[in-house]
C-alpha cells in the first residue's frame, strides 16, 4: 500500500483551491505527490471558469491562473505537460 495514489474529484479540487482547511490538511497529510486529477476534472474546472467569464473577465483570468497552479501541483495521468497548453490547430 506504500505506492497508493489518490484520484481527486472535482469538488475536492475546488475545495482545495478555496483553501478548505480540512481538505488541504488531508491532501498534505497523504502528500501532493501521491494525488492526481483526471482529465475530466481538469476539463470541468476549465468549463466552470469559462462559464464565469460571461459574468466577469477578471474572475475568469484569476481562475485560469489557479487551475494552472493546480495542474502544476497534481499530475493528470495520460496528459503530457508540454501538450496540455497547446491550442488546437
Amino acid at each position: 500500500m506504500k505506492n497508493k495514489q489518490y484520484l481527486l474529484d472535482t469538488n475536492i479540487l475546488i475545495e482545495f483551491m478555496k483553501g478548505n482547511d480540512a481538505v488541504v490538511e488531508q491532501i498534505l497529510k497523504v502528500g501532493t505527490e501521491r494525488c492526481c486529477m483526471s482529465v475530466v476534472s481538469l476539463q470541468e474546472l476549465y468549463f466552470g471558469a469559462y462559464k464565469a467569464k460571461e459574468k466577469k473577465q477578471e474572475y475568469y483570468e484569476k481562475e485560469l491562473m489557479r487551475i494552472g497552479k493546480l495542474r502544476e501541483r497534481f499530475t493528470v495521468p495520460g496528459v503530457k505537460v508540454e501538450n496540455w497548453m497547446k491550442r488546437p490547430e
